[in-house]
């Protein structure tokens, strides 16, 4: 029901009718807040308070990954405190009062601390996270072609760095933006185990869009793996340095690779060799090599 006013100046007294008019408003607004009483956790102890009105959203901070001494850390249930801007301190400050926190639906993981915007959920009598655009940090279990899709491990952080997860079910992560080449975790040599490019994908449309990705090597510094002839092809090469793009990952699956030879060159087994990646063959190409 849409109420009306009549316009007023600074100053100008409201009748009664007004006053009334103003308070039935209040009182309707008031009531959708939902139904007093409602249990909400306060440290160690469970107060009865007002629901937050559901319009309500707020700034809030992980406070307990648990939310009581039956819950574990991870049943995705939190207790968080408000968090408020203190205009005579300049400065963002924290509540002492918790409140529970379903997080169950959450794609990322929270912990301790953690800054987010969550809402009062009525039917579920606790607040829920504002989904916005989560990231996740994936490490590719299958080689990704540029515009491809590939399944992925999860990376999680645990408490000191993200970590790969191999034992969960991978998850399919897409390059929407056709542009991102990738190589596959290699299980094939527990010994000798390599890693398998890292990247963050964000989930958008129903499914995760690669947003990074750990670039591939363009230009290797390496050794000839033995001497080579200009009919040689393709050079066994070791002792394998990226130099282009930093923080890369080789695509190769052997730490043992090759280049091609196009351009015929010769060289003594240990020869220093410069190599070019050649996307479009999608194969090193000798580009250098000591006299």
């Amino acid at each position: 029901m849409r109420e009306t006013f009549p316009e007023k100046n600074a100053g100008e007294p409201l009748s009664a009718e007004h006053i009334n008019k103003l308070s039935s408003v209040a009182s309707r607004f008031g009531s959708i807040s939902g139904s007093s009483g409602t249990n909400i956790r306060h440290g160690e102890s469970v107060v009865s308070i007002s629901s937050p009105p559901i319009w309500n959203q707020h700034i809030v901070e992980v406070s307990n990954k648990k939310i009581n001494g039956a819950d574990t850390e991870d049943s995705g249930l939190f207790l968080v405190k408000f968090r408020w801007y203190s205009f005579d301190d300049a400065e963002w400050k924290t509540d002492d009062k918790e409140f529970e926190l379903d997080a169950t639906e959450l794609t990322t993981k929270l912990e301790l601390e953690d800054k987010l915007v969550a809402f009062w959920d009525q039917q579920r009598g606790m607040f829920v996270p504002v989904e916005q655009d989560q990231g996740k940090y994936f490490e590719l279990s299958d080689p990704l072609e540029p515009g491809g899709t590939a399944p992925a491990f999860p990376r999680n952080w645990n408490g000191t760095e993200y970590v790969t997860d191999t034992d969960t079910d991978t998850f399919d992560v897409v390059d929407v933006l056709e542009r991102f080449r990738g190589r596959g975790r290699d299980f094939t040599d527990p010994a000798n185990e390599l890693e398998g490019s890292i990247g963050l994908a964000i989930s958008r449309n129903g499914q995760w869009e690669i947003e990074h990705l750990q670039p591939h090597a363009l230009f290797i510094v390496c050794a000839a793996d033995g001497a080579f002839t200009s009919s040689t092809e393709p050079v066994s090469i070791k002792d394998v340095i990226v130099i282009q793009p930093v923080d890369t990952a080789l695509l190769m699956e052997d730490p043992t690779i090759t280049v091609d030879n196009p351009h015929d060159y010769e060289g003594s087994d240990g020869a220093r060799i410069v190599g070019m990646w050649n996307d479009v063959l999608e194969v090193f190409e000798l580009l250098q090599v000591d006299c």
